[in-house]
């Protein structure tokens, strides 16, 4: 089993949490909870780190290699004396001004006048409701 956690290139804490939880110290099966309690964090981180730590085992098992852990590294402290390298700048991008084709608008440069409202003859109300006003 110890070959096999190396070889899946876990973190200390991801080899510790899967020996735990698989009984392999102690000889006995350790909780979630006791285990968050161990490190100061929450059972739902181990459970998180449980998960990763199996799924890096299992591409091992199947004949892969666990991809690289990626951008969660932390950066090396610089050493004393040496200067810090300046981060690359890009070249600046030209900007090219793409000619606009002109579009002929389908709405027409003067819009017709709107026509006035139809005037009504006779009371805006029925007889009825004037009754009650």
């Amino acid at each position: 089993m110890e070959e096999l956690l190396a070889r899946a290139d876990l973190a200390e804490r991801e080899a510790d949490v899967m020996r735990r939880r698989s009984e392999l110290v102690d000889g006995e099966r350790h909780t979630l909870d006791e285990i968050g309690k161990e490190y100061g964090v929450t059972r739902e981180r181990i459970r998180q780190l449980e998960t990763l730590a199996r799924d890096r085992l299992k591409t091992v098992l199947a004949g892969g290699v666990p991809e690289p852990r990626g951008k969660r590294r932390r950066r090396r402290k610089p050493e004393p004396g040496v200067p810090e390298a300046a981060p690359a700048v890009p070249a600046p991008v030209p900007e090219v001004a793409a000619p606009v084709p002109e579009v002929a608008s389908p709405v027409p440069e003067t819009t017709p006048p709107v026509p006035p409202a139809p005037k009504v003859k006779g009371p805006c109300m029925p007889e009825r409701q004037e009754a009650l006003f």
